[in-house]
């Protein structure tokens, strides 16, 4: 039978807690962080001109259908 250490149950407590506050300290940072953003957010202006699409192509302004050559054998 294998003698067990009476601080092994502590020291693998030790390292989860220090994981924990490992991983509450970088997602704090990520958060806190901004990814970066300088200065105040704001949205766009209003969207004043309105803006279409061309029609789609008609069967007439397409190319023709390539036809065969009269000269192959």
């Amino acid at each position: 039978m294998t003698t067990r250490d009476p601080g092994e149950g502590h020291r693998l407590r030790q390292r989860v807690v220090a994981a924990v506050r490992i991983a509450i300290t970088l997602s704090l940072t990520a958060t806190l962080g901004g990814c970066g953003q300088l200065g105040p957010l704001y949205l766009p202006p209003p969207a004043t001109e309105v803006i279409t699409r061309p029609a789609a192509d008609t069967p007439s302004t397409t190319l023709p259908a390539a036809t065969p050559d009269a000269q192959t054998p």
